[in-house]
């Protein structure tokens, strides 16, 4: 379909601002000729998986006993706790170099400190203004353990027309020891209830799959997910049906999987469902988290998957296994962030890292997620 001036102008894009004369003036320019002008539409094929590997390639022997070290993050593009307008405390979209750098170099710090077998990663951007044109997926492999890679975008556009955003590729990844095979990018449904111009510019929701072969002969399959924020309706509801109808048909299959990532819902047994210390109602387009309705989206991940942070335990403590907060407050209030496996975690060994105890790094200044590890047993 295609978007028209009126739309654009009746409508706002990814957060409601005054529209500037320059985009307008560039909107009449483009639009007209184009249904897709600035190439916001992401193909699903294999070209929509950007493939990479460390420049130089370390070590990859299995650890002796057989068990493999698993990590997952949100690491908010290297955007550590800078103050960004969507979280209703401040009013930046942009970083500068030296921001990037220092947040980036402590993402990969505490990496190296944790020293996974298989990292799962939300929010890493490649080719992103907001973060100086960094790929951050290069870097990442560069600077710590991992030797492969696999991206795949969920937002992406040659020029976002809202607060400065400009340029924008950033996605979710997984990287591993060992070489990648079978990649692929599978779309998610959209977020239905927007305005026909910020579903044009909104992100495009996928989740990420492929396989890896630690011992000759046992591969594994990995699965990376990053769900909707802020949808009113039930498009994330849809989303995590599909990520979990993913499990079920490897599981049928025979095959051995781990999957998780920002799942953006809490598990069953939270119990504080809304009304969070940290919400704030400063835009209509980024309302407070109420999962008063949702809290039974993840019954069946929990009922059928082993997950890395068992239901006992996390019913037993919630706090001690959230991973999420959206101020600068000092603690963490929900859980957002999950691993499941059909194969067997060692019992007790899913953290998740929300101080300075396990490695004497605290994580609240390196990101808005907490990063959490589990040991598989392979």
């Amino acid at each position: 379909m295609k978007l028209t001036i009126v739309d654009f102008l009746l409508t706002h894009t990814i957060k409601s601002t005054k529209i500037t004369y320059l985009i307008i003036v560039l909107l009449l320019s483009t639009i007209g000729f184009s249904c897709n002008p600035f190439h916001v539409k992401i193909d699903n094929t294999k070209y929509e998986i950007y493939e990479y590997q460390a420049t130089e390639l370390k070590s990859t022997n299995i650890p002796t006993n057989s068990e493999l070290n698993i990590m997952n993050w949100n690491i908010r593009f290297g955007g550590g706790r800078i103050g960004f307008y969507w979280d209703c405390y401040g009013d930046r979209t942009l970083m500068n170099q030296e921001e990037v750098n220092d947040n980036m170099k402590k993402v990969v710090d505490y990496i190296k400190l944790v020293n996974p077998d298989i990292l799962y990663i939300q929010e890493i951007d490649i080719n992103s203004k907001r973060s100086v044109y960094m790929d951050q997926m290069q870097y990442l492999l560069d600077e710590t353990n991992l030797n492969y890679g696999v991206y795949a975008p969920n937002w992406k556009a040659d020029f976002v027309p809202s607060d400065g955003h400009g340029r924008m590729n950033t996605g979710i990844a997984i990287f591993s020891k060992w070489p990648i095979s079978d990649a692929k990018r599978i779309a998610l449904p959209l977020i239905e209830d927007q305005a026909a111009a910020t579903r044009y510019f909104y992100l495009r929701r996928c989740y990420l799959q492929c396989t890896i072969e630690p011992q000759d002969g046992k591969e594994l399959d990995l699965l990376n997910i990053h769900a909707s924020a802020w949808a009113q309706d039930d498009t994330k509801q849809q989303q995590l049906n599909i990520f979990k109808e993913a499990f079920d048909s490897l599981s049928n299959e025979g095959r051995t999987f781990i999957g998780g990532g920002d799942f953006n819902n809490i598990p069953p047994g939270s119990t504080t469902l809304t009304d969070f210390d940290d919400n704030k109602n400063c835009d209509p387009d980024f309302p407070p988290d109420d999962f008063t309705e949702q809290i039974g989206w993840m019954t069946e991940y929990y009922e059928d998957y082993l997950p890395a942070v068992k239901l006992d335990d996390y019913q037993a403590n919630n706090a001690s296994y959230y991973t999420y907060t959206s101020d600068q407050n000092g603690y963490w209030n929900r859980k957002l962030d999950h691993l499941f496996t059909n194969g067997e975690f060692v019992d007790k060994s899913g953290v998740v890292h929300q101080d300075s105890s396990i490695t004497g790094v605290p994580t609240m200044p390196l990101s808005d997620h907490a990063p959490m590890t589990v040991i598989f047993k392979y």
